[in-house]
């Protein structure tokens, strides 16, 4: 069986490197064709640039008409539409993936909350002495949080080092993961930071209003 006779096309110039859209892998090559060297002249895409898209799309449909009346402007799009249209499933996961966060956020308050809690009733006996020596409640308000604060510190530390080392990771892995920013790598562990200490805060401001004798009592 003879092999189809190979198509040949003179190259008449190189353009600068392109990206595709959300593209996975590393670099492909392309080449622009003229609208006489084309495979498939029968589908053709047609780009064209406007300040009004409504008025621009009636004015390339009308024209296509003009050139050809067997031809038809299918689906005609501006550019954001198209953009929307690719990222439309990444941003569906994007957001699913943001909720979830929220519900680990919320639950992960609320479980620190009742661990605080359960450390602040299993020291009663402490915080009664630390009164009945002079501590006022600003000083036991203090020493709660503080010591909630020491260990988000690590916790959110340990985090970002991990974090850091999944990203680089993935970024090595596929080229369209973006690095890790330094706005994201601030905001995420200042957030965890701030939900503990505002699930500590309510058991702090509880032992810190225990009155000295009534805990010395029980």
């Amino acid at each position: 069986m003879k092999s189809a006779t190979p198509i040949v096309f003179e190259v008449i110039g190189v353009v600068n490197d392109i990206r595709a859209v959300l593209q996975e892998t590393g670099q492909v090559p392309h080449a622009y064709l003229s609208l006489g060297q084309r495979m498939n002249p029968s589908a053709l895409v047609v780009v064209a640039r406007g300040a009004e898209p409504g008025a621009m799309m009636r004015q390339v449909t009308s024209a296509v008409a003009e050139a050809d009346p067997l031809a038809e402007a299918l689906a005609p799009q501006t550019m954001e539409q198209m953009i929307d249209a690719v990222l439309y499933p990444r941003r569906v996961a994007a957001v699913v993936l943001v909720a979830a966060g929220a519900v680990v956020l919320l639950l992960a308050g609320v479980g620190l909350f009742s661990v605080a809690s359960y450390s602040v009733a299993q020291r009663r006996g402490e915080i009664g002495m630390r009164r009945a020596l002079g501590a006022d409640r600003r000083d036991i308000h203090t020493l709660i949080i503080g010591q909630a604060l020491r260990v988000a510190v690590v916790g959110a530390s340990a985090g970002m080092v991990l974090g850091y080392l999944a990203i680089h990771f993935a970024s090595s892995k596929f080229e369209s993961m973006p690095p890790l920013d330094a706005l994201t790598a601030l905001a995420a562990p200042l957030i965890l930071i701030a939900v503990i200490i505002l699930a500590c805060n309510v058991p702090a401001r509880k032992a810190a209003a225990m009155e000295p004798l009534d805990v010395l009592r029980q």
